[in-house]
Order: C-alpha cells, then structure tokens, then sequence
C-alpha cells in the first residue's frame, strides 16, 4: 500500500512541476488513499496503471475544458455572410450578423454552422479587371461588393490570373498581364510582360540584371570599364577581355570612380542619351556619366569633395542642377525635363553652352499660325476666318499639334463634315480634335429644345424675327394664311416658330453637282401677299403684309445661309459674293390659300411655281452661281414686293432694286467684310 501511495504521490508531484496540478488530481489522490488495505496487493498492478491512465484523463480533461469553454445557448455561433461590422463569412454571435437587403433585394444569409459547411461562404477567386489585381479565397458577396469578377476557383487558376514578369525599367514585379499594364501606365513605360518566367525568384533576378554601374574588366593588360547592366557585365558580352574572372559589376558606381582605379578619366564633353531627357557627361572611355553640370567640372586629377562625388556615384536627376525645370538653353545645367518642354539636342552656334556641344532643347511652338504660344504636346483648332462657327464657302476646320517644337497641321474632313473642338486640361492644357459634323437632320427638327440637343445633332434655332437689330423677337400675331417655307412653318401645336439649322453649315459641291441645289432648295420660301382694289383709288394691302419688310428677308437670307454655300456669303479669302439667291415679284389672280405650316414641294417644279397648285403663288427663278467667289447655289429666296412695284409691273427690274437694297442691308447687319464681288 504503501508503495501505491508513494507511485501516486511521485506522480503528483510531476505534475505539480509540470504546471497541471488541479483539483481533479487532488480528488483522485484521496479517493487512491482511502482503498481498502486488503486488496492492495492483489490488484496492486492493476491499479498503479488504471491509477496513472485516470490521473493523465482528469489531467487531460482539464485542459481541453480550459480551451473550450461551454457556449450557452445564446452564445451558438453563426455563419455571418456579413457581419454589422462589414466583415463577410464570419461566425460570431446571431446578433452580430447583418441581416439588412443585400443590392439584389434579398438579405444576408445566417446559418447556425460553420462557415465552411455554407454554399454562401464558398470560397473562389476575385478578379479586379480594373486594378488587375486576383484575389485567393474569397467569398463570392465580398467580391461582388468590390465590383470583381467572381469564379469558383480558390487559388484563382483562371487565364486572367496567370502570372508572369512584368519588368519596369529597372524593376520587376510577378504580376498577371492586366496589372503589369496598370503598373506601365502609372510610371509612363510601356508594358514589357514576360510570360514564359513561371517564378517570382527567377522574375526578381531578371530585375536585377536591370540594375546599372561600372562593369570593371582587364583588356590589354590594363583595367578599363564599361557603364552597363549587370545583366550585360558578362564576358561574352564584353571586348577583348583578357581574364574573365577580372570582371567586377559596381551597382551604381560610375567608371570614373577613384577607387575602381581604371584608365577611364572624367571629360568636359558631353553626349545625348537614347531614352532619357537629360545632357550627360562623357568619359575618355565613352561612357556616359552623370547630368552636365558646370560647375562638376573635373580636371588634372583636381576637384572639390563634392566633385569627386559627383564623378564617382551615380546621381538621379532629382539630385542633380536645377531639379523640377526644364532648363531650356541653359549655358550650365543639362538637366532637361520633356514634360516641362525640353530635351536634350544639338546646340546652336548663337546659344551654346559653356562646356560640350549639347543643350536641353525649347520644345515648345512659339509664333504658332494664330499667333499664340502652345506647350510641346499641346493641340488646338485653327479655323479659316477666324473662329469655330466659321461656314464661309470654301472654309475648313483643321487641327494644329505642337510636336518637338514643330508645328504639326491635320486638317478635319473637307465640306466641314469634320469640325475642330478644343478643350483645356490640366491648368490650361489645350487638346483639340475633329469630330462628326452632325447637321444632317437639322431642318426636321420642329422644337428649339430638340434642335439644340447637342447630344444628338449639331444644330442652332433661329426664331421668327420681329425687326432687324433682334433676330431673336418672336411674332406670333403677324403670322397667316398663304405663307410657304420652313422659316414660317409654324402652325400652331405642331412645331415652335422658327427653323432649326445646323451650327455649322456643311460645305456643298456647288460645280456641276445637282445636289447643291437640292440642299439649297430645302429653304426656298414663299408669301403670297393681298391686297383689295377699291373702284376709286389705289391697293391697299390687307394680308401678309409683314412679308414686304426687308426684316423677312433678311432672315430668310439668314436661314439660306446656314444651311450649306447657299445665298448671300463670304468665301475663306473674305470676299463677299451678291449672288446665290434671286428675289422675285410677280402679280396674279388670288387663287387658294396655301394650308399654314404645311410645306408642299408639288407646289414649285425646277425652280417655276406650279400654277395648277396655285395660281396666285409668286415664283422662284434659277439664279446663277459664281463660281470665281464660290457665292454659293441656286437657291431662291421669293417674298411679297411692294404695292407701288407691282402696280408698275416691272417684276425683273423691280426685283433686282429690292436684291440690292437686302444685299447691302445684310452686309451691315452680318458684319461682312468691305470686300465684294
């Protein structure tokens, strides 16, 4: 017995050493002690090993009962596909699980189990085909909430998610394609992706093979030096190497450091370098070394601490002279800045700098065609006469680039089917392009609010005119029966009074073209005018008289004008043209009113009035182009002439008086130039 006892009491204090000591041992030993005496040694065996086992279970049971307390039943836990915190497929709590509409209108999911056992947690790979970034493991609600693209594959072994080297400069990166262009685009490199690297060590070694520094190497006896990559620093790449285990690669140390003691030497001369902006020293090897500074000159073994640096270190451009500028034809620093307008070229014999033969270059357009200065990369619009609603006959649009300090001429597409817009970014950075002239269905259009929808057409509303200083007045109690054409086609509830034109009005092939005359002819207006003969006395107008004013006909030049190289106009040397409509007056019996607001084309036939139709309708007559002063088609422009003309029934001399009474009348309210033809 008492060896038992002196087993149990050894085994407690093991465990006492041991740190596990609890009341269950303590509660087994007194049970141990109080066994009866009589079957001590009969089950002595016996009971030392159940003794030892019970001891280690109670042992054993304490510690996992300390690890995993027992939950209550308010405690069980859930799959929280999103928790009121914003984490998804957690488990926690009941009450802290999101319960709110999900954006598809169902809620959140809950389940009392573990996240693993939910198809709501699966696990799959997201896509960010904007970042280009794949994400393992992640579940499917969360993806969709980053707007990712979601497929079922943990560890994202999809085509997009392939990874390769993406090398940037002189860095690298394991990355999939679409995130090695997002990369390129955020340093302005151009995308260098190498797929067939299938490893991120055999990737970062690449990158290091980017690094640059002196190449040390004996040839002829002698230690020289190239300025390379450690990549290109090997034997085989390298000339006449005498003993290929001399080659040492110096990460940023240039050739002309002291302590690499090589036959290269520091020089006043300088050099252009492919692909960068900057004007660079030269060394007696032909290396490259750092940006020319003036003041880094370094000669007969002789120069200031700073200067030795500067010829044995490689320096980067922001710790080189007069960083962030573009130091445009500057005598003493070569640090150019391509962004800022300048780069590295040949000098001018009027502009050379102090040391070498190179200079950082003006970029920049200077005197351009209107007479402005633009940045290297700007583009703006340069319009024939002057400015963007420019539609004088002949006239282009055209796109101008300043490039390397030259100015770069594109035009637009001829017959202005092609007009410049020009925009400003980046604290006036202008940018210019042609786009689509969309004029096509302007005259359709029977609202102001759908004509100047700019997002559709390219259009402008004129509105019924009421005197000539204010095209914009509208009258809507001169308005009657017998009018015909678009300016007056206003017939109330069906369209707004006016006509919708395009902006800018389309160039016409008015030589031997059947089409010009076709689109001028769209606006031909007529006005039939009334007057009452008393027995005794003279007319008295009594309808439509308002036709009579030059007013109407100055808008309805107006109209003929914008619709293409119609009536009245200018050419793009500014010399104006009388030609291109014809005003004709004509006296007639008064037959039947033209139905208001309805434009009939059976009413004119090659340019004559149909006298079936209409019998009392004053016509329109051909009128002749001139093709030196490009004035335009035969479109015609027909109003009522006044009482006094037609009672003298000379319609030709009395419409040629009344042409030339509108023509100058136009001239001064257009604000023509003094030229004519």
């Amino acid at each position: 017995m008492h060896g038992l006892q002196d087993t149990v009491d050894k085994m407690n204090e093991k465990i006492k050493k041991e740190g596990k000591e609890n009341n269950d041992s303590i509660s087994m030993k007194n049970k141990l002690n109080s066994n009866n005496k009589d079957n001590c040694n009969l089950f002595f065996s016996s009971i030392i090993i159940f003794g030892t086992i019970l001891v280690a279970l109670l042992v054993f049971s304490t510690i996992i009962s300390a690890q995993t307390p027992v939950n209550t039943p308010s405690e069980v836990s859930y799959c929280c596909e999103k928790t009121l915190s914003g984490a998804y497929c957690q488990n926690a709590p009941k009450e802290q699980c999101d319960t709110s509409p999900k954006s598809t209108g169902e809620s959140y999911s809950v389940s009392p189990t573990s996240c693993d056992s939910t198809s709501y947690c699966q696990e799959g790979c997201c896509y960010d085909s904007k970042e280009g970034i794949c994400m393992e493991n992640t579940p499917k609600e969360a993806c969709k909430k980053q707007n990712g693209a979601w497929s079922d594959s943990p560890t994202c072994n999809t085509p997009q998610c392939q990874l390769g080297c993406c090398v940037l400069g002189e860095q690298a990166a394991y990355v999939p394609l679409v995130r090695c262009k997002k990369l390129a685009s955020l340093y302005g490199l151009q995308t260098d992706f190498r797929k067939d690297i299938q490893n991120e060590l055999s990737c970062i070694n690449l990158a290091q093979a980017q690094d640059t520094g002196a190449c040390v190497y004996e040839s002829e006896f002698e230690s020289t030096c190239k300025f390379t990559t450690r990549g290109e620093c090997q034997g085989d790449k390298l000339d006449a190497v005498g003993n290929l285990s001399s080659i040492r690669f110096y990460k940023d140390y240039l050739c002309t450091a002291p302590e690499l003691n090589t036959i290269c030497q520091p020089l006043k001369e300088t050099t252009c370098i492919a692909g960068k902006d900057g004007v660079y020293f030269k060394d007696s090897c032909g290396n490259a070394a750092n940006i020319y500074d003036s003041a880094m000159i370094y000669e007969n073994n002789r120069g200031s601490a700073e200067v030795i640096d500067y010829w044995t270190k490689v320096k980067k451009k922001e710790e080189s002279c007069n960083s962030g500028n573009a130091n445009i034809n500057s005598k003493n620093c070569g640090n150019c800045d391509y962004l800022s307008g300048s780069t590295c070229g040949t000098a001018q014999k009027s502009n050379s700098p102090l040391y070498g033969n190179y200079i950082c270059q003006d970029l920049n357009c200077h005197d351009t065609a209107n007479g402005k200065d633009y940045k290297n990369g700007e583009s703006w619009c340069y319009y024939d006469n002057g400015k963007e609603t420019s539609d004088n006959v002949g006239s282009r649009h055209y796109r101008h680039i300043c490039s390397m300090g030259e100015e770069i001429v594109e035009p637009c597409e001829d017959f202005r089917n092609e007009v410049c817009t020009e925009t400003t970014i980046n604290n006036g950075f202008s940018q210019a392009g042609c786009t689509v002239n969309k004029w096509q269905d302007c005259l359709t259009q029977k609202r102001s609010k759908d004509c100047t929808n700019s997002d559709l057409r390219d259009c402008t509303w004129i509105p019924v005119a009421k005197d000539v200083q204010d095209f914009g007045k509208q009258v809507t109690d001169k308005i009657s029966g017998g009018v015909q054409g678009l300016l007056f086609n206003v017939q109330e509830g069906e369209r707004d009074q006016g006509v919708c034109v395009p902006e800018i009005a389309p160039g016409l092939k008015f030589w031997g073209d059947s089409a010009a005359t076709t689109q001028c002819d769209l606006v031909s207006s007529n006005c039939i005018v009334t007057y009452e003969k008393s027995l005794i006395g003279g007319k008295k107008c009594v309808k439509n008289c308002w036709c009579e004013s030059q007013t109407v006909a100055l808008q309805l030049i107006n109209v003929c004008t914008k619709i293409g190289d119609c009536g009245p106009k200018s050419n793009y040397l500014g010399v104006f043209s009388k030609g291109g409509y014809e005003v004709t007056v004509k006296k007639g019996a008064s037959g039947p009113e033209l139905q208001l607001g309805k434009f009939d084309p059976s009413l004119t036939s090659g340019g004559q009035a149909s006298t079936a139709a209409n019998p009392g309708a004053y016509v329109t007559t051909p009128a002749q182009t001139n093709p030196q002063a490009f004035g335009g088609s035969g479109n015609q422009t027909v109003f009522g002439g006044s009482a006094a003309a037609q009672a003298a029934g000379n319609t030709q001399t009395t419409g040629n008086v009344i042409q030339g009474l509108i023509v100058n009348t136009y001239n001064k309210v257009a604000g023509n130039i003094n030229k004519t033809n």
